[in-house]
């Protein structure tokens, strides 16, 4: 049964409720309780910034809105959280975030969200437009792409696949090989070893890395999957296309009363 669906006139999206018409009216709406009121002082109602999947533009929204439209192209952008408790392979497409538990074992074709907390095994392919942290000891296999990764204390992470991206904070062990389009730091706590592909390298003292080190241009095996802004489109009016010169063959053509009529020289 769905749970949500699209107005066909507006385009709006609403979740489909069924509520007995003797079970609850109007003017009998439950007031909420104590205890909800108190959760509400305190809840965090804080704007958040998400990213359109169409055209990457960012807007912020409320913390507590599970779905918005893009103000910039109108899409559909849902901001659920996902927690994966156990095996899961569908397809996922969220500006929320993604708990893989240490029971859980995320094994979609794509996954993208905004943010990732990784303390299980991953076995899919990951996109996060955000940040992804990292707690977990033992092989990840999946692909994984995302703006900041952040590699906790007390991890023992070991990448099959080259990890790509912006920002890399590692502050527990990992191994593996890192494509970085900005800076790769290393604190006092962390350990790295493998390859490193990034523009700056900063190792706090105490920090240790063994592998190979390339600064500057880092290595692109493929296009990126993160969303792009869209450039804007020029004001500027097209400019008329000017009718191309004819060929010297054409004009010598045009002047020889025997091709315009057809006969060739024998």
């Amino acid at each position: 049964m769905a749970q949500s669906t699209y107005c066909r006139a507006c385009s709006q999206h609403f979740v489909i409720g069924t509520v007995a018409a003797s079970d609850q009216t109007e003017n009998e709406a439950e007031e909420p309780g104590l205890w909800e009121k108190l959760a509400g002082l305190f809840r965090d109602n804080t704007p958040r910034s998400v990213a359109c999947f169409d055209c990457g533009a960012r807007q912020e929204v409320v913390r507590t809105a599970t779905s918005c439209s893009c103000k910039t192209c109108g899409s559909y952008i849902d901001l659920q959280d996902f927690k994966i408790v156990n095996g899961f392979s569908r397809t996922i497409q969220t500006a929320g975030s993604i708990l893989i538990t240490p029971k859980g074992d995320l094994n979609s074709a794509k996954a993208v969200c905004g943010a990732a907390d990784l303390r299980g095994p991953m076995r899919g392919n990951l996109i996060c437009t955000g940040e992804v942290a990292v707690k977990f000891k033992g092989r990840i296999t999946g692909a994984l792409e995302s703006d900041t990764l952040h590699i906790l204390k007390k991890s023992l992470t070991e990448f099959v696949r080259p990890v790509r991206a912006r920002e890399v904070r590692i502050e527990g062990e990992m191994s593996g090989r890192i494509l970085a389009s900005g800076t790769v730091y290393i604190a006092k706590s962390g350990r790295m070893s493998g390859a490193i592909f990034a523009r700056g390298i900063n190792i706090e003292r105490g920090g240790v890395f063994q592998g190979e080190l390339n600064i500057g241009e880092p290595q692109v095996e493929q296009p990126s999957q993160l969303p792009q802004p869209k450039a804007p489109k020029s004001n500027q009016p097209n400019q008329p296309k000017l009718p191309k010169p004819p060929d010297r063959n054409d004009r010598n053509d045009r002047n020889d009363p025997q091709s315009q009529l057809g006969l060739g020289l024998t």
